[in-house]
């Protein structure tokens, strides 16, 4: 059974199933005739979609109820993590896309490692700042650490042309 910490829970969560539920519906109406043209049926793409959905829904309640030590210790790693593999696209592991050689292809698996910085960068920031929340009348303990090493990780970004996602990172900061 799900408990709630905060009376704000219930509201995000439902709000999370409500986008979650728009966007399969998005993908839907935007890749019906693709997936139909490509032997799929009308619904190949979004059951694409739905699958994972039907993964990372469950996965982002079990991370929800994970304690707050968990998190200030990840938070770190994580972000150290992803800008090492973002690094790899700087090497022939790098794939063009839609312009940007902003991917990496292992195998036959593809993925963009800037969206596992997101990720990070929101749970770096988090950390921080709940860190220096006695501080954050001083520039030097905000700026300094927030556009000096948080900013790195939107240039590595924004050095190989993703500017969609370069914004979203800055948009973070």
């Amino acid at each position: 059974m799900i408990r709630s910490e905060s009376p704000n829970y219930f509201l995000l969560l439902g709000t999370t199933l409500f986008l979650v539920i728009l966007g399969l519906i998005m993908v839907l109406s935007s890749s019906s005739v693709d997936s139909f043209v490509a032997h799929e049926g009308f619904f190949g793409v979004v059951l694409h979609q739905g699958a994972i959905a039907l993964v990372g829904v469950p996965l982002m309640l079990v991370l929800s109820r994970m304690p707050l030590k968990f998190w200030q210790r990840i938070a770190w790693p994580t972000l150290i993590a992803t800008c090492l593999v973002q690094l790899l696209v700087f090497t022939p592991l790098g794939v063009t896309v839609a312009g940007n050689t902003n991917w990496l292809s292992i195998g036959s698996f593809q993925f963009q490692p800037s969206e596992a910085i997101k990720v990070a960068l929101v749970i770096w920031l988090g950390m921080l700042l709940a860190q220096k929340k006695d501080h954050l009348d001083d520039w030097r303990h905000v700026l300094v650490p927030v556009f000096g090493i948080g900013g790195t990780a939107v240039m590595l970004v924004m050095i190989r042309g993703d500017l969609g996602t370069t914004v979203i990172l800055a948009g973070i900061l």
